[in-house]
């Protein structure tokens, strides 16, 4: 019985890591991945120490001698220890080559900021690579949302955008992405645009059709209104250049 819970609480914190890593992070917040990894192998190792104590008490018992006891208590501490020390260094190798191949991955495709700390505009990315491009980009210390109801955006990618409210912070973003996409009946409609840039390029575009429509203000608080849109896709297209920016998109 012992063993039997000894293999499932090695199998389950395996899995455990590997979906913190693989799905919940995706290299997200790299400090709380490795305090998630730390907490539960910290915890594996706690109830292997409780199981093996128990299992230990319930051996002497049924031992004839304690000499008999003490070896096979001696045995089973060294093969706990020996695969405890290889799922921990598995785990944290694991997480070490996530942590460096997003590291190498987010400097190389870094754009740099070439035309100064109080010029905002993009400097390297231009108007025809952001209208050619639906989404390049590598970003980090990020959060984002996408809350509230959707339209009728029948890509399956886009549809992810598709919403009411979309929030993008980013202390380091660089490249070309949708943030927010609509498609409606309706003729007319109204987005309120909310941006901080605090360093870096930074551009808000708006496309109808795949064809460039404007570009919104940054560092403000902008209400555009888009008319004769019925039945056509606005999508909004945001781009970086190693930009510390906030953004809020709220559509109604």
């Amino acid at each position: 019985m012992q063993w039997v819970m000894f293999s499932l609480i090695c199998s389950g914190t395996i899995l455990i890591v590997f979906v913190l890593n693989e799905f919940v992070m995706s290299g997200k917040f790299l400090i709380l991945n490795f305090i998630a990894t730390f907490c539960i192998i910290t915890l594996m190792n706690f109830m292997l120490i409780d199981l093996q104590i128990k299992s230990a008490k319930t051996r002497v018992l049924e031992e004839s001698t304690k000499d008999t006891a003490s070896k096979s208590h001696f045995r089973n501490n060294v093969i706990i220890i020996v695969v405890v020390c290889v799922l921990v260094v598995a785990s944290l190798s694991f997480v070490g080559v996530k942590v460096y191949n997003g590291w190498r991955y987010h400097r190389e495709h870094t754009i740099e900021d070439t035309n100064g700390e109080n010029d905002y505009s993009l400097n390297t990315i231009t108007k025809e690579e952001i209208e050619a491009t639906l989404s390049d980009y590598t970003i980090r210390w990020f959060g984002e949302s996408f809350e509230g109801d959707k339209t009728s955006v029948g890509d399956e990618v886009l549809s992810r955008y598709d919403c009411d409210r979309a929030y993008m912070q980013a202390k380091s973003y660089s490249g070309i992405r949708p943030l927010q996409v609509t498609k409606t009946s309706e003729n007319t409609i109204q987005f309120s645009v909310n941006s901080t840039v605090k360093s870096g390029n930074f551009a808000i575009i708006i496309f109808v059709e795949n064809e460039y429509y404007c570009e919104v203000e940054i560092n403000k608080s902008e209400n555009i209104v888009l008319e004769n849109i019925a039945d056509k896709t606005v999508l909004i297209k945001v781009a970086g250049e190693s930009a510390d920016v906030t953004i809020e998109i709220v559509r109604g």
